[in-house]
């Protein structure tokens, strides 16, 4: 029986600008994780890691970043680590592991460079790695593991989009019969930031992505994970789902119809715990007042304070339109005019003439002006998308 973990996509060095000041402790954090995997691999007596790919977020990260890294395998000693160069630190000519200061890496640590079988004798078990020497590609990297019976253990290594109709020109393409074109035990794959498991024709999960260890971002599903793999030959691989993951991305959609609304908001997050290391997105939505609105555009400042980082998103908040309130703080002359025709169309939508406050008259009027347009077609939401856009610009003019 060999035993082994199972990870990729750890991204050590990522940017994420969009993520501000906290851009810095989520990249501390990712590191902190790394150190936690290789403290787990020596508590669970693993014969060995194996590292699927996209280790490093480029080949163009610090040398700080290379040294902690080294640092931390040099701490894992006890275990070999093997590593797969994948599409964000391929083995091209500026490649991390060609530079002088990663051939001072730990001998426990292994650069799979070679498509061809490396012998691990001590565990009866051979490794086909599909290291990628591009950042793109439309082949198969795995298409050149033979397909052998032997009695060792036979495990392909590789990182890709599983060809399984998600994608239509899916970024290294790997078959999904692979375990059974090449007759394998098991493959081990990266890429793919969301645990995934498929099985091969027998229901047998032996093709595995076992997603990032931390999220990179608010829209991966199913991210902080990492296998234990138990596998002898001729059985099925026993998974072992492990949560890692110490930073929380959550996503939360709020329904916001008065400023009661908004202090209930901020009293839940308030009420999150651990907030040093969870990031939040609200995505605001509802039909509201300026004063309302004004307010929701001073969420993210309300939260930050309690959360390692905040992102409101007020796409779908859409504001009343009113003579009073949005037509009548845009400014006199072609946005005015704007204004007031999307005020006019709008006021003809089943359930929004509530909505309008101008006299019946001057709407008609309106409605007899831009006629020739044909912005009749235009829905409810689209318009009052629009007037909030208008809102915003004649805030910005006006100061």
């Amino acid at each position: 029986m060999v035993r082994f973990l199972h990870t990729a996509d750890w991204q050590l060095g990522m940017k994420r600008a969009t993520l501000g000041k906290a851009a810095e402790n989520v990249r501390k954090v990712r590191m902190e994780t790394a150190r936690a995997l290789l403290v787990m691999a020596n508590e669970e007596k693993v014969d060995f890691v194996l590292i699927v790919g996209d280790l490093f977020e480029s080949n163009a990260i610090s040398r700080e970043i290379v040294e902690q890294v080294l640092g931390i395998f040099e701490e894992a000693s006890d275990v070999p680590i093997y590593i797969l160069p994948g599409n964000h630190d391929p083995l091209e000519p500026d490649s991390i592991y060609l530079q002088r200061l990663w051939k001072s890496s730990p001998s426990h640590v292994k650069v799979l460079t070679e498509r061809k079988p490396i012998k691990l004798d001590q565990f009866d078990t051979i490794l086909y790695p599909c290291p990628l020497y591009q950042k793109q590609s439309r082949v198969d990297p795995t298409e050149w593991i033979p397909k052998q019976n032997m009695r060792v253990l036979r495990i392909g290594v590789a990182h890709g989009t599983l060809d399984i109709g998600i994608t239509k020109e899916p970024n290294f393409p790997i078959s999904p019969h692979r375990v059974e074109e090449s007759n394998l035990d098991y493959l081990a794959l990266g890429d793919w930031h969301s645990l995934f498991i498929h099985k091969d024709s027998s229901s047998a999960q032996r093709t595995i992505y076992p997603g990032t260890p931390e999220a990179t971002s608010f829209d991966e599903k199913d991210p902080g994970h990492v296998i234990i793999v138990e596998i002898s030959k001729g059985e099925e691989p026993k998974i072992e789902e492990r949560n890692c993951a110490r930073l929380r991305w959550k996503v939360w959609e709020e329904l916001i119809d008065s400023e009661q609304d908004i202090q209930a908001l901020v009293r839940k997050v308030k009420k999150l715990g651990n907030g040093a290391n969870t990031l939040l997105r609200v995505v605001v939505k509802g039909a509201v007042d300026i004063p309302v609105y004004n307010m929701a555009e001073g969420l993210a400042q309300l939260l930050k304070g309690d959360l390692l980082h905040v992102d409101v998103d007020l796409s779908k908040l859409r504001l009343k339109p009113s003579t009073k309130s949005i037509v009548g703080i845009v400014p006199e002359g072609t946005l005015r005019k704007v204004a007031e025709s999307l005020e006019a169309l709008l006021s003809r939508q089943p359930g929004f003439s509530r909505l309008v406050e101008a006299p019946p008259e001057e709407l008609e009027g309106r409605l007899n002006e831009i006629e020739e347009l044909k912005l009749g077609e235009l829905k409810p939401a689209t318009i009052q998308r629009a007037l909030s856009l208008l809102y915003q610009l004649s805030k910005e003019v006006v100061g």
